[in-house]
């Protein structure tokens, strides 16, 4: 079976090109290149099977019966998936956690990685991922990291985003300073238990205001849930220089500074490089997947 690997295209954080990230998150899909990119690389990749170890199981959430982004993109490189399906009528977000935390419980491998359906790509081997985050241990779980705060109206999340930023400034790694919760890896341990601890906060209705005193669409962000509890706890951290985990999507207020934050580049035409710039309000690129 071939090798796809010397096929992928390589990302480059135009921040610091040492990092190779492996999975791209076009988180909101406001990403010019996204549909292309995505239809390159099954066009361009030849099938066949990147390395997935024995000890990690990956996860992902869909509304859909068909077919979404991460699904393709692991049935094309022969890659284990477990998809945890929901009906589009009873989807709240924040039931990423119930399932993930349920996920963890059937798990009997030692490490978990979830992803978003509909704007994640696999671009490396999950043996790879999973070797780079041994490397970062002694954490228990890693997120991905961004430049956007997500939610943004939630003021109970205000002293959260000075923590976050000011905890970015201390290692100088701004602008990737806020957690992304979809796409992450870490320990089935820390994910059975912190996940458990963090869904039954939200059926105790144990969270700040708004989060827990709204109707349950306007607060049901996993992300908000997820940002409010992760820096009170041990073992946990976000991939700052983008060493996993690549968000493309550029605030508003970053774009005069940060027109492009990504580099693509193909093996067959490497000196022709990608710029990969934030759509802006141009639309949701891409965004005919459900999560």
């Amino acid at each position: 079976m071939v090798d796809p690997r010397p096929f992928l295209p390589r990302i480059r954080p135009r921040m610091w090109g040492n990092s190779q990230p492996m999975v791209l998150h076009a988180n909101g899909f406001k990403f010019r290149e996204w549909r292309g990119l995505r239809k390159a690389l099954f066009q361009r990749v030849p099938q066949g099977r990147l390395e997935c170890p024995a000890d990690l199981e990956i996860i992902t959430w869909s509304t859909y019966s068909r077919p979404t982004t991460i699904e393709r993109c692991c049935e094309h490189f022969k890659v284990p998936l477990r998809v945890l399906r929901m009906p589009q009528s009873d989807w709240l977000p924040m039931l990423k956690i119930k399932m993930a935390w349920q996920a963890a419980l059937e798990c009997d491998k030692a490490y978990m990685m979830g992803l978003d359906a509909s704007d994640v790509l696999l671009l490396g081997s999950p043996a790879d991922i999973l070797n780079r985050f041994h490397h970062l241990q002694p954490l228990r779980l890693l997120y991905c990291a961004e430049m956007h705060i997500h939610p943004r109206r939630v003021r109970a999340l205000r002293p959260i985003t000075l923590r976050e930023r000011r905890s970015a400034k201390s290692a100088r790694e701004m602008p990737f300073c806020y957690l992304n919760a979809g796409c992450w890896i870490g320990e089935t341990s820390a994910v059975r238990e912190l996940y458990g601890k963090w869904w039954a906060a939200v059926e105790a209705g144990d969270l700040p205001a708004p989060l827990g005193n709204q109707e349950p669409k306007a607060c049901s962000s996993e992300q908000g849930i997820i940002r409010w509890f992760y820096l009170k706890e041990a073992g946990i951290a976000i991939d700052r220089r983008c060493e996993l985990f690549q968000s493309t999507y550029i605030p508003v207020n970053l774009r005069g500074k940060f027109k492009s934050n990504i580099n693509i580049s193909w093996p067959d035409d490497a000196t022709k490089q990608v710029h990969c710039e934030s759509a802006g309000d141009a639309g949701k690129a891409g965004g005919d997947e459900g999560k």
